[in-house]
């Protein structure tokens, strides 16, 4: 049975997973000298979140008052575990290294799904806390759940480093989307709009 102190921790850790994706900072050296991106290519290819992540807010909202936020948290962080996941995949196939445009394709519109995911996040954490937190509980809650994003940069982004330059920028795309997608199974089974 669910409560309001379980389902802030899972909203929290759904948070924290979901702000590893933002760790495409990390990612962006090395892919530009792979696949000889221009700086500009480069800040494309970041710009892209923001491309996918704000068209979304809105009917993201209007999609969780409808149907409940434990389902919407559920597409957004499989969804963004699969494009991490195929994003490595796809990439040698784009296109030759020292060939710009292939890639920077694949990896804007990865960066667009990825935001686009990420955007379905906020609305649903706030469908779920009206409904299952009371609302003298309701700040403190709102305070850890999104200490969960800060707290998800940091790790993603210290961690990440060092996955980098151990094992290259591949490895950083599976073992954030292994990550994500497990908890976001998790999530499918245990979590629930109300």
């Amino acid at each position: 049975m669910l409560n309001g102190v379980r389902v802030t921790l899972l909203c929290m850790l759904a948070c924290m997973l979901n702000a590893t994706v933002r760790s495409a900072s990390l990612v962006v050296v090395p892919l530009g000298v792979e696949y000889n991106l221009t700086l500009a290519q480069r800040g494309t290819f970041l710009a892209g979140f923001s491309m996918g992540y704000v068209p979304t807010i809105l009917p993201s909202g209007v999609i969780a008052h409808r149907f409940g936020g434990a389902p919407q948290i559920s597409v957004c962080l499989l969804l963004n575990a699969l494009v991490w996941a195929i994003t490595p995949l796809v990439l040698p196939s784009a296109g030759t290294p020292g060939n710009a445009a292939a890639p920077l394709t694949v990896l804007v519109w990865s960066q667009v799904l990825t935001g686009a995911a990420s955007g379905l996040l906020n609305p649903a954490l706030h469908s779920l806390i009206s409904v299952w937190i009371s609302p003298a509980h309701r700040s403190g809650a709102h305070n850890l759940i999104y200490s969960g994003q800060a707290g998800g940069q940091m790790l993603s982004l210290g961690i990440g480093g060092y996955v980098l330059q151990n094992w290259g920028w591949r490895s950083l795309f599976f073992g954030q989307a292994a990550c994500i997608g497990t908890f976001g199974l998790v999530w499918l089974c245990v979590m629930r709009s109300k």
